[in-house]
């Protein structure tokens, strides 16, 4: 038996930033070491979490009465979200032509990252640029959160 709700799916750019916080919520847990699950699923995930982060921007240009350009120039004055842009069309189109920051597809990489103390070990994503420095892709997810968040107060927009 189906019950069919009212109204379409999803209609405002609340829906896609609360969808947004719970692909958060799933990576939170992978960052813990709390969810152990099968690498692929996680790696899923945490691709997920960047994908409905970096297309926000388009519910927003859409629902909110933004200009498009001043929400695109957010995206391009912030560094987690330009990462967050390149790990999303490297994931959606195979290959990354036109990165913002990084320069080929292959500075993206999954690794397992294990706790000296514990000995634990977490599955995540890392960015590698060329000058081999490695960030941790949940210190990005992190900070893009509270970007979106600064954003919205500053645009007097309720999430």
């Amino acid at each position: 038996m189906v019950i069919p709700t009212p109204g379409p799916l999803y209609t405002r750019y609340t829906d896609q930033y609360r969808r947004m916080l719970r692909w958060y919520s799933r990576f939170e847990r992978i960052h813990s070491g709390e969810d152990l699950g099968d690498c692929e699923r996680l790696k899923d995930d945490i691709l997920a979490f960047f994908i409905n982060c970096f297309h926000l921007k388009d519910w927003v240009k859409w629902d909110s009465g933004i200009k498009p350009e001043t929400i695109e120039g957010f995206i391009n004055e912030n560094a987690c979200l330009q990462f967050c842009a390149d790990i999303a069309n490297g994931a959606k189109h195979l290959a990354l032509d036109h990165g913002r920051i990084c320069t080929d597809s292959g500075c993206l990489r999954h690794a397992i990252l294990v706790d000296k103390q514990s000995s634990v070990g977490k599955f995540t994503l890392i960015l590698q640029e060329s000058n081999e420095e490695i960030i941790d892709s949940f210190e990005i997810a992190t900070t893009c959160i509270q970007k979106w968040r600064e954003f919205f107060f500053q645009n007097n927009l309720n999430v």
